[in-house]
């Protein structure tokens, strides 16, 4: 059972999280994930244009991306020059792909919001069931921008993404989101 949460207190929070979003075109920063069960740590560059469009570059330790090209997703292992098509809308990538965010949507509503010292914040259950893994963003207050994603898998796989360097409303190259994957043939479907 999901805790039920007081509507008067978190909503000035929710509305912030919400306008946050909603008020970027577009994003660049440098982040580090770390995969806590494989003991990974790999950092690159992420880039945003909303609605739906995103790349995440890893630069180390190996050269691979995930790219959305607003209307597919692409997993691309630049050293092998392999490339999985990925379903779209999965996780992070729900809220990265719509063209409005509105965590009170009965889709996103977040099961815990927290008002910590210096952050805020959201967690959402994946499915029904909070056991079933869940995804976790986490805001500073000053000034108020996204500055983690954690992820839990359903298999319990944690992911911390820690972001630094943010530029908003920047301009970005349009070919960041160009995508022609090889003939169809060529790659894997996930």
């Amino acid at each position: 059972m999901l805790p039920v949460l007081n509507v008067q207190a978190v909503e000035p929070m929710v509305q912030q999280a919400n306008n946050y979003f909603n008020n970027i075109t577009t994003l660049q920063a440098k982040f580090r994930q770390v995969d806590i069960n494989q003991g990974l740590i790999q950092l690159g560059t992420f880039y945003l244009k909303r609605p739906g469009k995103f790349l995440w570059q890893y630069e180390n330790p190996y050269k691979h991306k995930i790219i959305s090209t607003g209307s597919r997703m692409f997993y691309v292992d630049e050293e092998s020059a392999q490339v999985t098509q990925i379903p779209s809308g999965a996780g992070i990538s729900d809220i990265f792909m719509r063209k409005e965010i509105n965590f009170s949507d009965p889709d996103l509503n977040p099961t815990s919001i927290t008002n910590e010292r210096k952050e805020i914040v959201l967690t959402f259950g994946m499915g029904e069931n909070i056991e079933q893994g869940n995804l976790t963003l986490v805001f500073s207050k000053q000034p108020f921008e996204i500055t983690r994603i954690i992820m839990l898998s359903p298999t319990s796989e944690k992911t911390i993404i820690e972001f630094a360097h943010i530029q908003k409303n920047v301009l970005l190259p349009k070919e960041f989101f160009n995508y022609i994957p090889p003939q169809e043939e060529d790659f894997l479907y996930n």
